[in-house]
């Protein structure tokens, strides 16, 4: 929880819209595909998926037509087919059960979050669906929205999180680590009491009897 709200600025994310059942394609480095869904809130993009494979050609042209429907067919590969096969029944065991779970609790059992002031190039047309790139990596998904829509959310929800400062209520090195990977930005006033608390967290913890360095990284990491 410290992870999202230190990447949404300190506010709960609420959705706008959504595009389930989707194949989300990250590029950096070997292709991965992630079998997903995507909510599109007001101050970034949530993804949630429910396995990973590796692209080939077969999933590649599979990402066109996932959305919404059975992909047993469109992958000829037979390797290709069971893969798929095997990510379709992690997502069917279990997406439709955590739709009903808050975004926040969502977020927490497997969620990714991209703030929309870090979305860059997105784009959507029919052949690719919605590309984008989000630091060093570029994705692409099968999305129903038409490109102006598209626009219009990233806009409002970019001006929105850049006006944002704030971070979790009780900061630590999880959300340090988050915001570290944030573009330049001053230094808000939760993130000098968030380095109070890491530095100050070890000699706490060992004073409390904590004797293994391990141990005690692991206390202020979780």
């Amino acid at each position: 929880m410290q992870r999202l709200y230190t990447l949404t600025g300190g506010v709960e994310p609420q959705e706008v819209n959504r595009a389930e059942r989707t194949l989300v394609v990250e590029t950096k480095g070997l292709p991965e595909a992630f079998l997903s869904d995507v909510i599109f809130t007001d101050v970034g993009l949530l993804i949630f998926p429910y396995g990973v494979v590796h692209v080939t050609p077969g999933i590649q042209k599979a990402t066109l037509f996932i959305g919404g429907g059975v992909v047993m067919g469109i992958a000829q590969d037979l390797e290709d087919r069971k893969n798929l096969k095997r990510i379709e029944r992690a997502y069917d065991e279990n997406a439709p059960m955590e739709r009903g779970l808050s975004l926040i609790r969502r977020f927490c059992a497997r969620g990714t979050f991209f703030p929309a002031d870090e979305i860059s190039q997105i784009e959507s047309a029919e052949d690719v669906g919605m590309s984008f790139h989000f630091r060093n990596a570029n994705y692409r998904f099968t999305c129903p929205f038409p490109q102006r829509d598209l626009e219009s959310w990233r806009g409002k929800a970019a001006a929105k999180r850049a006006s944002l400062d704030g971070g979790p209520a009780d900061g630590g090195l999880p959300a340090l680590f988050e915001w570290a990977l944030r573009p330049s930005q001053a230094t808000a006033m939760w993130v000098t009491a968030a380095i109070e608390t890491a530095v100050d967290a070890p000699i706490r913890l060992l004073n409390n009897g904590c004797l293994s360095a391990a141990r005690c990284f692991h206390e202020i990491t979780i």
